[in-house]
């Protein structure tokens, strides 16, 4: 491992002890639950409780009618909330535009409006419809058709239907498929806190490998013109950006598996570095450092000559927030495997989400930025279209027209091609191969050796968390210098 943890440097860590974020409120809600737990059970074992007027809440009769009048509405409201979901779903599915139209309308209608709102309109139907029913052939009083308990019924049923039809739409089996279990870290890439991205499915639709111990840097040398030409082509690139991550020892502790290993790394603004390695020997779970995707209790990361994931004071490094990691993360831009695209949005509404929910950028510019990248990936007719009705490829390269939309200084690739079938793959690394070529920093876990020999500056071999061989993709790839290295190559291409 390259030293990097001695003499004055800032980034050395090697006397740096961390320090997890504590989380005070738990502390305190904890403590306020044990009183009133405390309170509870000495009332109980005063004889402070008086059980008889307790008795007669549970057996009044106004309870009990109450009690079976709630039951029989959640039955009913549920029950017509879930057909009314299912039909609506099919709906918005349908290739008919005046179905899908009508579907879409509803949802949005019923989900952007106020339950409460809702109900006060039911509830006043027959100020607005005295009458309900087909003028000349059968008509009623609203007041008499539109009772309480009939207003309630379809105020809950057809909002919870509405809400009940998203639920259904994303668990079809082509929605399922198209990645829509990858939204949690995809929501986490983009900028997302803990736990935005399920809020977000109600609001309106919008988000772990074995362990090993990166140690990167991505900095321009001084004097390299081409990098310099290669910047101005690059959204986000400064005038010298220094990227680092050093984890000495076992610092890395992803659950569930830990393996020891350290990793340094020297990364060239505009440079293409490829990491390949057998399965488990730690190359996701170094990108997922990268952009702090993992968590770490040793060693640090820099990123743009910030440290990442950690504040440091004297000898300690403080943990962060999420939302200071999630501001952090906006730096490095992942491809996943499986896409990661959120299936319940368009392929234009993936691309805009980032900038407009996280970044604040105006939806008119966002728009236009999404426009400019999917015809550069060249999938601009299918901007309305969902992931569920794109190939493998197309869908991952909308991942990385999305990755892109939030104008990281790195991107970082995860396979991207190794979900895809053979046929696939060309059209996402040929996107790939572009980007090289603008000039933006990528570090890239790839199987794919072609890919690897033409495009990477360099090539890193990594087995059981180490780097075994790092150089250039003629000598690690065409004369490997390691056994290990040699035999998993044979292994490959064979």
């Amino acid at each position: 491992m390259t030293d990097t943890t001695t003499g004055t440097s800032p980034y050395s860590i090697a006397h740096l002890r961390h320090v997890p974020r504590r989380h005070y409120g738990r502390w305190v809600a904890a403590a306020l639950i044990l009183l009133a737990l405390a309170a509870i059970v000495k009332a109980f074992a005063e004889g402070q409780i008086a059980w008889p007027v307790v008795g007669q809440f549970f057996t009044a009769p106004a309870i009990l009618s109450g009690l079976a009048n709630t039951i029989l509405m959640t039955v009913c409201a549920m029950a017509l909330g879930i057909a009314l979901g299912v039909v609506f779903a099919i709906m918005v599915m349908s290739p008919n535009p005046v179905l899908k139209t009508v579907a879409v309308g509803y949802i949005w209608f019923f989900r952007g409006t106020p339950l409460l709102l809702q109900l006060l309109l039911w509830f006043n139907l027959a100020l607005v419809f005295p009458t309900i029913g087909i003028p000349g052939l059968i008509e009623g009083r609203t007041v008499d058709l539109i009772t309480p308990f009939v207003a309630t019924l379809l105020g809950l049923g057809i909002n919870q239907g509405a809400y009940t039809a998203e639920v259904v739409r994303g668990g079809m089996p082509d929605r399922a498929a198209a990645g829509d279990a990858g939204d949690h870290p995809a929501g986490r890439q983009r900028g997302d806190q803990h736990g935005q991205a399920d809020l977000g499915r109600q609001r309106h639709p919008i988000r772990r490998d074995a362990a090993q111990r990166p140690d990167h840097l991505l900095r321009q040398r001084p004097g390299d013109r081409a990098a310099d030409r290669r910047r101005d082509l690059v959204p986000g690139g400064g005038d010298r950006a220094q990227h680092r991550a050093a984890f000495p020892g076992e610092a890395l502790r992803p659950r569930p598996r830990r393996q020891p290993g350290q990793v340094s790394l020297e990364v060239e603004r505009g440079e293409v570095l490829c990491i390949i390695g057998p399965s488990g020997s730690g190359k996701s779970t170094l990108l997922r450092c990268i952009n702090q995707l993992e968590s770490v209790d040793g060693g640090a990361v820099w990123v743009d000559g910030e440290l990442a994931g950690f504040r440091r004071e004297g000898d300690a490094l403080y943990a962060l927030t999420d939302r200071e990691v999630a501001r952090q993360r906006l730096a490095a831009g992942m491809v996943f495997q499986r896409f990661n695209l959120f299936a319940h949005l368009t392929v234009l509404g993936n691309i805009i989400e980032g900038p407009v929910t996280v970044q604040k950028r105006p939806k008119a510019q966002a728009v236009a930025e999404a426009m400019a990248l999917l015809q550069r990936v060249g999938l601009a007719d299918k901007r309305d279209a969902y992931p569920a009705e794109l190939s493998g490829g197309q869908q991952q390269r909308i991942a990385i027209a999305r990755a892109l939309a939030m104008k990281p200084k790195l991107m970082l690739f995860d396979e991207p091609t190794s979900a895809l079938d053979p046929e696939l793959v060309g059209e996402v690394l040929a996107v790939m191969r572009d980007l090289a070529a603008s000039g933006m920093t990528m570090i890239v876990v790839t199987h794919e050796l072609g890919f690897a020999r033409e495009v990477a500056g360099r090539v890193v071999f990594m087995d059981r968390g180490r780097i075994v061989e790092m150089g250039p993709p003629q000598q690690v790839l065409g004369s490997p210098r390691e056994a290990r290295t040699r035999d998993f190559i044979a292994a490959v291409l064979s």
